[in-house]
């Protein structure tokens, strides 16, 4: 959060990552920036969620699951 508080919420991390992507484009820095570099399961929080939802049994989304995985990782 750009206030220097850690996201506390699901709907914090959310705005977080609505904020991040207001130009038009999502970096991951945009994010990391949003929640905080102290923020990490946050920023793997969402990405997980997918995972583990039906959504995963569409083709290529849990490759590029892990690949948003390890670029929060980086």
């Amino acid at each position: 959060m750009p206030n220097g508080k850690a996201p506390e919420t699901l709907t914090d991390i959310l705005d977080a990552f609505s904020a991040a992507g207001e130009n038009g484009q999502v970096t991951v820095r945009a994010v990391v920036d949003e929640i905080g570099d102290l923020s990490f399961a946050p920023a793997l929080l969402v990405p997980a969620l997918i995972l583990i939802s039906p959504l995963s049994g569409l083709p290529g989304l849990p490759t590029m699951g892990a690949i948003i995985e390890v670029a929060v990782k980086i």
